[in-house]
């Protein structure tokens, strides 16, 4: 987290989405166990980059220097960017569904397979942006010893 600052807010934002999830697993009675500790995991790593971010404004440290150019980074740089806005816009989405499909007297049976489907896009995002993000901290930490040798 140190070195991605930047991530805080996708994982806050996921973590959000995954929330909302859970509550209309609940409100289904479908919640599982596998549901509960992913929406967990989700929960204490936003936490945790948030409590780093926070330390390092109390610290007044600088910004960490931007990282070493690599595929990973390549793909989560722009993830980053306009992944909070895309999956805010997706959760309000989901909630409007749902709402709709429950108002309208939908079938359970299409209101259950919405939430497992959004619910699987958020377990899916979330392990990719943690491979991701590891993949790209591992890689800027090897670059400036590569070129040491």
């Amino acid at each position: 987290m140190e070195q991605r600052l930047s991530i805080v807010r996708l994982l806050i934002a996921l973590f959000v989405a995954r929330i909302v999830v859970t509550v209309a697993e609940i409100a289904e009675s479908r919640l599982t166990v596998w549901s509960v500790l992913i929406s967990v995991a989700i929960g204490v790593e936003a936490w945790r980059a948030w409590r780093v971010r926070l330390a390092a404004k109390r610290a007044g440290l600088a910004p960490p220097p931007p990282p070493a150019d690599s595929v990973w980074n390549r793909i989560l740089t722009p993830v980053e960017r306009v992944g909070p806005a895309v999956l805010y816009v997706v959760t309000v989405l989901f909630v409007v569904a749902t709402v709709a499909m429950v108002a309208d007297d939908q079938a359970q049976d299409r209101l259950l397979n919405l939430t497992l489907v959004v619910r699987e896009i958020t377990t899916f995002l979330f392990v990719a942006i943690f491979i991701v993000a590891a993949l790209a901290v591992r890689a800027g930490r090897a670059a400036p010893s590569a070129g040491q040798g």
